[in-house]
C-alpha cells in the first residue's frame, strides 16, 4: 500500500495525531511506502477554514493549507525554488478565495460568486461557471508549479449529492478522478489516501482496487528517493501493491 498525499496533527491545524501515530498506522495496516506532503503556509485571514477560525487559529508560518491561487501561486513557486523538497502534491481548495470542500455553504457561496462573475447569463446556478474556473485555477498551478502529484483532481465534485457529478461522505461515489476524466487521461496514476490522522491512513483503499480496474487501470506508480531532493517514478503492478495490505 502506498500514499503521497498523508497529512498528521503535528503541521495540519484542521488534522489530528502525531507524526509517529500516523506512521505506525500506516506500518500496522502494511503500507511500504507512506510520503507526507503537509500543506504550504497561509498569511490570510480569510483563508483560514471555519473551524480553525473558531479555534482561534491565526495564520502564521506553521500553518498548512495549501490555497494555490494567484495570492500563494507565485510563493509556491519561490519555496520549491528555495527549498529541498522531495517533491510536491499541487492541489486546489479554494475558488476565487472560497474554500470549496468544507461545507455545502462555503460551496455554494463559490458557486454563486462565479456565476455573479460571469454576469448569470451561462447557467442557472453558476455550476457550470464554478466548474471553469476551478479547473482554469488548477491548470494555472499545473504549468507554473509542475508538481510531483495532483491531489483530489476534480474537488470541485463534492456536496453535489443530487447531481451526475456526484460520494459517501461529501457527496461523491467515486475516488478521485471520476471515471470519465480517468479514462479519458489513463497516465501515471499514484495512490493517495489524502488522510488527516492515523484512524484514517488507507481508507477506502478496498474500494480504489476494484475501481481502478473497472477502468482499465492494472499498474500505479509511486515515488521513489533517489537522492538528496530527487525523487524517481517506480511503476508498481495494482496486483503487487494490493496484496502488499
Amino acid at each position: 500500500m502506498i500514499s503521497f498525499h498523508s497529512h498528521s496533527g503535528q503541521f495540519c491545524r484542521h488534522a489530528h495525531g502525531t507524526l509517529e501515530e500516523v506512521v505506525q498506522s500506516a506500518i500496522a495496516k502494511g503500507f511500504s511506502v507512506l510520503g507526507f506532503s503537509e500543506h504550504m503556509p497561509r498569511t490570510r485571514m480569510e483563508d483560514i477554514y471555519p473551524e480553525e477560525v473558531r479555534q482561534a487559529y491565526p495564520p502564521s508560518g506553521r500553518d498548512t493549507e495549501r490555497v494555490l491561487q494567484a495570492f500563494y501561486l507565485g510563493d509556491a513557486v519561490r519555496l520549491k525554488k528555495d527549498h529541498v523538497l522531495e517533491y510536491i502534491v499541487g492541489s486546489l481548495h479554494h475558488v476565487d478565495g472560497i474554500a470549496i470542500d468544507f461545507d455545502e455553504k462555503t460551496l455554494r457561496a463559490a458557486q454563486e460568486k462565479c456565476w455573479v462573475a460571469c454576469g448569470g447569463q451561462s447557467t442557472e446556478d453558476g455550476t457550470e461557471e464554478l466548474f471553469r474556473s476551478y479547473f482554469d485555477h488548477q491548470y494555472e498551478m499545473l504549468v507554473a508549479l509542475k508538481p510531483d502529484v495532483v491531489g483530489h483532481f476534480d474537488l470541485v465534485r463534492m456536496w453535489r449529492r443530487k447531481h451526475l457529478l456526484n460520494e459517501a461522505e461529501k457527496g461523491l461515489l467515486e475516488a478521485y478522478p471520476m471515471r470519465e476524466i480517468l479514462e479519458y487521461m489513463l497516465t501515471r496514476n499514484p495512490i493517495s489516501d489524502d488522510s488527516h490522522g492515523p484512524d484514517q491512513v488507507g481508507a477506502h483503499y478496498e474500494r480504489v482496487y476494484p475501481y481502478l480496474r473497472s477502468v482499465g487501470v492494472n499498474s500505479v506508480y509511486a515515488l521513489r528517493s533517489s537522492a538528496l531532493g530527487k525523487v524517481e517514478q517506480v511503476e508498481r503492478s495494482l496486483e503487487g501493491v494490493e496484496k502488499a495490505r
